[in-house]
This record gives C-alpha cells, sequence and structure tokens, in this order.
C-alpha cells in the first residue's frame, strides 16, 4: 500500500532516476518484462479495452476495502498510520491508482523505477509481501471477471487481454517485492566500526558539553538513563523531570505542559529561565522526542536539556519573540496553543473539571476584504478582537489564530449538562450590533465550533482539532453554534468499513426498530412512540446511528434507509392497533429528507400501505433542519397537517430558530433537549430554562415533551413546571419490538385504545 505522500511525489516522477537503487529497478524491469514476454501487443491491446476495465473499479473498490479491513494485521498497519497523521482515504485510493494502472499497460523505465520504490516504502511501513500477494489475487480474480462477462470484448482477443492482464499482475507484483526484499537486505545490521576505549571518549566528550540526556519509559513511569551532570547541579532521576528545579517556579506551568504533549505522542520545544543565582539570567531550552513502536504505542521520550548560559545573545532573541498577533493584539497562534497548555496542566492538578475550547470564524470575510480593501478589513477584525475582550473574562484565553479566525478557552462548572453553548452564545452576542467603519455601517455573522475538555479530548491539539470539526458542521448545517459530536467523526476505518456494507444491510434486513414511549407527566398515560434505528451488524453486533448515519448520508443510503423506517413503524403501529393497542409513532428524519421534493408523496403512500391515518404519524426534525428553508418548510409541514401528520420539533433550545417564523408554522409539540433535564431537579438555571420553553410553547399552542428524564424527581418537577409528557430511561430504555410489545402488555391500563379503524 503506498503512501502517497509529499516526499514520495519526486520518486513517482522519476526524478531519481540514475540512483543504484533505480539503476537496479531498470535492469529488474526490463528482466520481468523478458522473461513474462511483454511486448508491444500486450500494450496496444490493453490500451485499446482500458476504459472498460476501468468501468469495474467503484466494485473492486469495494472488495479491496473489506479486504483490508477484515484482515487484523491489515487493519492495525491503517490505525497506525492514521495515528502518524495520516489519511487513509488517499492511502488506498493511492494504491487503487497504482493497481488500476497495469490496466494502461505501460512498460516505461519510470514504471520500474515506481514499482521498486513502493516495496521499499512497504517495508518502511511494516506492510508484509503476503499481504500484497493477496491482494494482487482479488484484482487478478476482478479483471479476469470483467473480461468474461463483459460484452464490450470481442470474443477473439478475450483470451490475448487476458494473458496481457496476468503478465502485468504477474510484473507489478515481482517489482514491488523486490523493492521490500532490497530495503530489508540494505537494513540488515553491519559489522560496527570498533573503536578503542570508546566508553572513556564518549564519557569525555558528556562531560564537557552544555547538555543533558535522558530517556524516560512511559510504561514503567521512571527514567532509565541519565548523562552527566554537565556542571549542572541539583540533578536527580527521582521525577519525570529531573532539571524542573533548576527552572523559575512561574516557568514550571509551561515546561510541565510541554512534557505532557511528548507523553501525548507530538515532539515538543520550549524556552524557560532558570532560576536566579549569582550568574544572572540564564536560559534552558528543553526539547522532548517521543518513542513509538509499529503500533504507534508510546514507549518512551527521550529529552535533552540545553544549558544556553554561553549563549546570552541567542537567548536574548528567544526572550523578544513577538507574543501578540500585530494588528489586533490578542495573543497569536503560538502563544494561545502555549496557555491552553497550561491551563490543561492546571486541569490535571485539580485546578479546572471541564473546559470549553471555541473556535470563532467570521462568515464569508474574504468578500469584505475582496469589495472594500484590506484596510477595512482589518479594521473589521481590530474591532471584533476589542468585542471580544470585553466580554472574554482573562485576555489570556483569547488569541487571533490566523486570517478570520479566533480562540477562546472558557473555564466550566461540573455540570455534565453544561457544554459551552450558552456561554459561546453570549460570545456572539457581542458581534451583533453593527459595525461603523469608513462611514458605513456593516453587519457580521459569526459561527462556532465547540470541544469540551475531557468529554472529546484531553490533548490541546485533539481539543483544536474537535473543535474545527464543531465549525465545520456548523457551518454545513447553516446554524451559528455547533458543539463537537463524535458520532459525526466516525472512524476513518470504521467508515470504510461500514461503507462497503451499508449498501447490503437493508437488502439483508440487518436494520430493525426500537421504540421508546412517551407518557403523560400527570395521567401517566401511554401517548406514543419514538421509532429509532438499530444495525444489527453481523459483525460487531447492536451499532447505534451515530457511527452509521454520516456514512450513509455521503453514500446516499439516507433516503432509502428513512423510507424502510417509516413504512416499518407504522405496520407496527398498525399491528398494536390489532392487537387492541393504539401507540402512535413518532420518527426522525434528517434535513436531506425533510426537504427532498417527494415527501409529501411518500409519507401518505406509507400511510395507506399500513392503513392507519395521519393522526397516528408525527414526524420529528430539529431546529436546524426547519431553519435551513423556512418558506420551504412552511409549505411541506402544511401539506404534512393536511394528511394529518403532527410534527415535532427535537432537541428544542440547542438551535436558532427564529419564533417570528416558529409562530406561523404548523408544529404540533417542541421536544426539550435532555442537557436541560438531567439537573432540572437540581439546578434553578436548567429549571429556569425549562420553565421558559414550556411557558413558550403553552402560548404559541404546542404539545412540550421532555427528552432524557432518568429520575423520579425529574419527572415530578417537569409536572409541576407543567410539562405535557416525558420520555426517558426512568420510564424505559428503548426496546426492540418484541420487548416493546410486551411492556405494552404489562401497562395495559394505560393504554387508550380508541384506534379509528
Amino acid at each position: 500500500m503506498s503512501r502517497n505522500g509529499k516526499e514520495r511525489r519526486g520518486v513517482y516522477r522519476g526524478e531519481r532516476l540514475g540512483s543504484s537503487e533505480d539503476s537496479r529497478a531498470l535492469i529488474q524491469g526490463k528482466e520481468y518484462n523478458y522473461v513474462l514476454q511483454i511486448g508491444e501487443q500486450d500494450e496496444e491491446i490493453l490500451g485499446r479495452y482500458s476504459d472498460l476495465l476501468k468501468q469495474g473499479a467503484a466494485h473492486f473498490a469495494q472488495v479491496y476495502y473489506n479486504y483490508l479491513h477484515n484482515n487484523p494485521e491489515t487493519a492495525d498497519v491503517l490505525f497506525a498510520f492514521e495515528r502518524s497523521g495520516g489519511c487513509i482515504g488517499d492511502l488506498v485510493r493511492s494504491q487503487l491508482r497504482q493497481m488500476f494502472g497495469i490496466i494502461d499497460g505501460r512498460q516505461d523505465d519510470s514504471v520500474s523505477v515506481k514499482l521498486a520504490e513502493i516495496g521499499r516504502i512497504h517495508h518502511e511501513q511494516d506492510v508484509r509481501p503476503v499481504w500484497i500477494v493477496g491482494a494482487y489475487r482479488l484484482f487478478l480474480d476482478h479483471l479476469q471477471e470483467v473480461v468474461l462477462r463483459s460484452n464490450g470484448i470481442d470474443e477473439a482477443d478475450s483470451g490475448i487481454l487476458g494473458s496481457a492482464l496476468t503478465k502485468m499482475v504477474f510484473r507489478d507484483l515481482g517489482m514491488i517485492n523486490d523493492g521490500y526484499i532490497q530495503a530489508a537486505t540494505g537494513t540488515l545490521p553491519r559489522e560496527p566500526v570498533r573503536i578503542p576505549d570508546r566508553h572513556d571518549t564518549f564519557s569525555d566528550l558528556m562531560d564537557n558539553i552544555p547538555y543533558v540526556f535522558w530517556s524516560y519509559d512511559v510504561e514503567q513511569k521512571n527514567i532509565t538513563f541519565i548523562s552527566h551532570e554537565c556542571g549542572i547541579t541539583d540533578l536527580s532521576a527521582e521525577s519525570q523531570l529531573p532539571c524542573i528545579c533548576l527552572v523559575r517556579s512561574e516557568d514550571h506551568a509551561r515546561l510541565l505542559s510541554s512534557w505532557r504533549r511528548a507523553l501525548n505522542g507530538k515532539v515538543s520545544h520550549i524556552m524557560v529561565k532558570a532560576v536566579a543565582g549569582a550568574e544572572g539570567k540564564r536560559w534552558l531550552h528543553y526539547a522532548f522526542y517521543p518513542f513509538h513502536n509499529r503500533h504507534n504505542r508510546i514507549l518512551r521520550v527521550h529529552s535533552v536539556m540545553h544549558d544556553m548560559r554561553d549563549l546570552p545573545n541567542t537567548a536574548q532573541q528567544g526572550s523578544e519573540m513577538p507574543v501578540l498577533d500585530e494588528l489586533t493584539q490578542l495573543s497569536s497562534r503560538a502563544v494561545w496553543l502555549e496557555h491552553l497548555g497550561v491551563i490543561l496542566s492546571f486541569c490535571d492538578q485539580g485546578k479546572y473539571e471541564r473546559l470549553a475550547v471555541i473556535i470563532l470564524d467570521i462568515d464569508h470575510f474574504n468578500i469584505y476584504n475582496d469589495a472594500l480593501g484590506y484596510t477595512v478589513g482589518d479594521e473589521l477584525l481590530r474591532q471584533s478582537a476589542d468585542r471580544l475582550r470585553a466580554v472574554v473574562p482573562d485576555a489570556s484565553n483569547l488569541g487571533r489564530l490566523g486570517g478570520d479566525e479566533f480562540g477562546v478557552v472558557i473555564p466550566l462548572t461540573g455540570k455534565r449538562n453544561d457544554d459551552g453553548s450558552q456561554t459561546a452564545s453570549a460570545i456572539l452576542n457581542c458581534f451583533d450590533a453593527p459595525y461603523h467603519v469608513a462611514a458605513k455601517d456593516f453587519c457580521l455573522a459569526v459561527s462556532a465550533g465547540i470541544s469540551i475538555y475531557p468529554d472529546h479530548g484531553s490533548d490541546a491539539d485533539v481539543l483544536l482539532k474537535h473543535a474545527y470539526s464543531a465549525l465545520h458542521h456548523a457551518d454545513l448545517a447553516g446554524i451559528p453554534c455547533q458543539v463537537y459530536d463524535p458520532g459525526r467523526n466516525v472512524n476513518p476505518v470504521e467508515q470504510l468499513h461500514f461503507s462497503g456494507q451499508l449498501c447490503h444491510a437493508l437488502e439483508n434486513q440487518e436494520f430493525e426498530l426500537h421504540y421508546q414511549p412517551q407518557v403523560e407527566a400527570q395521567e401517566a398515560r401511554i401517548s406514543g412512540a419514538e421509532a429509532l434505528l438499530r444495525w444489527q451488524h453481523p459483525g460487531k453486533g447492536l451499532v447505534f446511528p451515530a457511527r452509521f448515519i454520516s456514512v450513509a448520508e455521503r453514500l446516499g443510503m439516507i433516503m432509502p434507509i428513512t423510507d424502510w423506517v417509516l413504512i416499518t413503524a407504522l405496520r407496527q403501529c398498525r399491528r398494536w392497533f390489532d392487537e387492541g393497542r393504539s401507540v402512535p409513532v413518532a420518527v426522525n428524519m434528517s434535513a436531506r429528507c425533510f426537504q427532498s421534493p417527494g415527501l409529501f408523496e411518500k409519507v401518505e403512500r406509507a400511510l395507506i400501505d399500513a392503513d392507519v391515518g395521519g393522526e397516528y404519524l408525527e414526524i420529528e426534525i430539529t431546529e436546524a433542519t426547519l431553519m435551513t428553508d423556512p418558506e420551504r418548510s412552511a409549505r411541506i409541514l402544511t401539506r404534512l397537517r393536511d394528511l394529518g401528520v403532527t410534527v415535532a420539533i427535537d432537541d428544542f433550545g440547542t438551535g436558532y430558530s427564529s419564533l417570528s417564523y416558529l409562530k406561523r408554522l404548523p408544529i404540533h409539540t417542541l421536544k426539550i433537549d435532555r442537557t436541560f433535564i438531567f439537573d432540572v431537579a437540581e439546578d434553578k438555571h436548567d429549571r429556569a430554562i425549562v420553565q421558559s420553553i414550556i411557558d413558550l410553547g403553552h402560548n404559541l399552542g404546542y404539545k412540550v415533551v421532555a427528552e432524557g428524564v432518568e429520575s423520579d424527581k425529574a419527572w415530578s418537577m417537569l409536572n409541576e413546571l407543567g410539562c405535557d409528557a416525558v420520555q426517558g430511561y426512568h420510564i424505559t430504555r428503548p426496546l426492540p419490538e418484541s420487548g416493546f410489545r410486551d411492556w405494552l402488555g404489562k401497562n395495559r391500563i394505560s393504554i387508550d385504545t380508541a384506534l379509528d379503524s
């Protein structure tokens, strides 16, 4: 599996022709062409049928993905590659491009060099030759099947074409494995150079350079080696950082933050001031280098400390490096990230329990620069920085990350429902007032992405990556603020694995519905049930939607899956009625499904198919879905209302819907997001928010349902606040159809059986 990285592109273009390794590859390439009798006839017939043979590429890609991920050893290599910063998708696509290059029939020298180099890369990445043999066996089977089944290949050519393909597969396979063997034999240990008194020479050398070296065993949690003291006092092996006693106390947190990055697998450097002494100002430079094994597991951290007392000019330059962004006078990106690391080290010490990392981005800012010039754009950024200073309590927690992006770090309360969205909303409000620049007024729209420590990571780089991911999803959804959702970021390996299997899940009847009842808060009567999708995966067991829905959306599978959910839920509703139980069902619908042109017709057909009235179906959509295109949403809702179908706004309170639109839409239910319900019995702020939503819903004529009810106290409080219905684990977890039927039987006295047939 070749890595198509920047460092390898020159090799693939043949820029290294002339080296001894490449010369050997050229000779071997000619030898393979001779032994396999690859000639112009093979090149001509492959070129003639090239386009036809490539038509099956998509099918083979699926077969190849499954081959890689079903083998634990190859999957392990892919995981390691991903953890080292590589993109698995790019890696696999590069390999597929190389394999399908066979079809072009090229025999020039650059191909031979490229194939040998791929073999050497395989050796570096621990890709064993036997795996490549298996991959090419699959590829040859695929090509031969294409030749046999295609109507576009002349019968007289099929044998010649099959032979040409076999030759090219053998040539590529042989050249790659030859490259692997060259790399393997080239790395065999040689006889070491024998130097007399080498140990004494090394000791003398170490005694006379201003460095301290040590190696820390991460698993054993101790230092296994320390070099000579080099004249530095108070050196011991009792801590992870044996030289920390030399660093002034004000810089301890920064040094620990840098060390923490190394323990998380990142190379880290930092320069700090030494404790003041008779020698005056003295600087220490630390460098930490993590050592990984082939599975990307961190085994040791090798460290170097450089005493820079003999380099005053360098130290002085380091101390005067700019730490503020020149335009906004906020912290620069590097300083802000270092400060984030310091705050995380405080978290390790118990000072903070939770943090929100917020990335702010001014929407379409390039328009202002392009249309009005950079002078106006710069002034808008300066004024934005001033507004942020006014609302962010600690200026050191605020930085300009580049362009029109700002970063904010905010300590949160220990409550699990505090996800930073309310804090982000307060920050976003500072951008609402118009900007006055160059005698004109401007309005800026700003988006925010949020990640939470420790929920979404404990490392600064991971938290930043997840905040950017949340910002990206906020932009896609057209909403101002989004908290990172791990379900939206499926592991790339798992994503590739699911993409090959999801297409067959429907036809193999692997999907099933679980049901969670809604109960009237005051009378404890069952008023309906929400249908929740589950995938009974043949290898992974029960898989929840968060892990595969995003993949289904990318593959274009979300529409047929939603159709199946709709039809299955309504048919089940009818079966319950036939057994004397009237339970309306609620079905979740994504933005793409809700906005699809044929939604009304699909719903109508599903109701007719199940033989139930529209009043026994409720469609749940989010505020973001509703506000993507409010006018279109209004037309869709009106048509659904004409069928008798009700609509619920799911996760209400987390979005930013316009009340002026909301009051004009034919909505039936507001479902309060579970984050406000967790602590509603104890937290007065949550209680005030829930009370406001209930009052708003009732004033607009809506039914209000609380999700995530997990205790009797929460139910009692919601009843007291006037909530109409509740749903959550305190009543029951979502149950498969048979279990839900049993549950209904035990609670039969609370079921209204007045369904109109």
